[in-house]
């Protein structure tokens, strides 16, 4: 059975004034690392980078040795997703963001399901994506607590599922949700998860990981 790892890392971190958070150091490491060995801990046979043309020199520098493979970024999430699906064909899928830490062996569990969703707990549901009702709801909620994805898996039934359906699949939040609907999900909790939206936030779990 092969795995792939997709990790989008094109964005532009404007709020981080336009530091490659995926680049911050953790743990001896960089975030990056630490993301993409938790991919190959849960069984990655290939691990793929969305990265943009300013940032793929760095990114390919940093991960030397490893078995990574980079496309330049379409823009939005759901498009480069679109894209690499169609050039690309695996048994099941891991999807985490490189700016954020969370267990390293949260991908290393049996995923039973076709749509999995790693969850957390979060009093700032405003930041994420929240799991409501059995629906993703996408920096909806302003306060309470909640739990939030952090980190995903899916099989090929939904990549072939969402191809059939991109006409109406228009950001990667709806996308997860037809799927859900479709195929039902199963969840699992992360112990921790932080997300360095902020340098406030990098400052915060630096201090927590001393």
């Amino acid at each position: 059975m092969t795995r792939l790892g997709i990790i989008p890392a094109g964005g532009k971190a404007s709020r981080f004034g336009g530091t490659m958070k995926e680049m911050l150091p953790c743990d001896e490491h960089t975030l990056l690392d630490h993301c993409v060995a938790a991919m190959a801990c849960g069984g990655a046979t290939e691990i793929t980078l969305l990265t943009t043309v300013d940032k793929i020199a760095i990114h390919a520098r940093q991960l030397q040795g490893r078995h990574v493979t980079y496309r330049i970024s379409a823009g939005s999430i759901w498009a480069s997703l679109e894209d690499l699906f169609n050039v690309s064909q695996h048994d099941r899928y891991l999807f985490a963001m490189p700016d954020t830490f969370f267990p390293y062996d949260c991908f290393d569990r049996p995923m039973d399901n076709d749509f999995t969703l790693g969850l957390f707990t979060t009093f700032m549901p405003s930041r994420f994506g929240v799991l409501h009702e059995g629906c993703i709801w996408d920096k909806y909620f302003e306060s309470g607590e909640y739990k939030a994805w952090g980190v995903l898996s899916w099989t090929k039934n939904v990549v072939e599922f969402w191809k059939k359906n991109n006409h109406s699949i228009k950001d990667f939040t709806q996308a997860f949700n037809l799927a859900m609907d479709e195929f039902g999900y199963s969840t699992f909790d992360l112990a921790y998860y932080y997300d360095m939206a902020s340098f406030n936030d990098y400052k915060a779990f630096m201090v927590k990981h001393e």
